[in-house]
This record gives structure tokens, sequence and C-alpha cells, in this order.
């Protein structure tokens, strides 16, 4: 019954080993990325992982319907402290 699917035992047989070596070639390629060259991709990833972007707000002033001022711009900072980033010294 499974002859008749594939046409021949032999097609059959080429389907499987052409799975079977996709299957494999992938298999290699994960262990190649993440055991033998993790500590590239390891340094890529430190490096691209915070990325600084300002951007200016997009709104202005909203006033009421009596022009009173209901939502201003007002410049804010954050200060963010990062102990991997400075040396302990005692």
């Amino acid at each position: 019954m499974s002859d008749t699917i594939f046409g021949s035992g032999l097609r059959k047989n080429i389907l499987i080993f052409t799975i079977t070596l996709i299957g494999m070639s992938f298999v290699f390629q994960l262990i190649k990325m993440q055991i033998l060259e993790n500590k590239t991709y390891v340094a890529k990833s430190n490096n691209n992982s915070i990325k600084k972007i300002a951007i200016q707000a997009q709104r202005g002033i909203f006033f009421d319907r009596n022009f009173k001022v209901m939502v201003s711009n007002k410049p804010t900072y954050t200060i963010q402290i990062v102990p991997a980033l400075y040396n302990k010294v005692n």
C-alpha cells in the first residue's frame, strides 16, 4: 500500500534520506550556533541590547474650552545606574 503512494520503494527511500539529511543539517547548525559560536553571539547581543533613542513629544499644549492649560510639556530626566559598568573601589 505504501509503495502506491510514492510510486516505488526507491523513491520512498530517497525521500526519507533527503528529509533526514535536511533535518540533520538543521540540528548541526543549531549546535554550531548555540555551543561552538556562543561567545560571538553573546558579544553581539551585549552590544545591541541597550539603544538610546531620544524622541520629542508629538503634542503641544492642550487647552480646555476656556483656554486654561490642561496639559503642557515639561522636561524630565532619568538617571540610571548600572552596577556592572562601574568598578568597585574600596
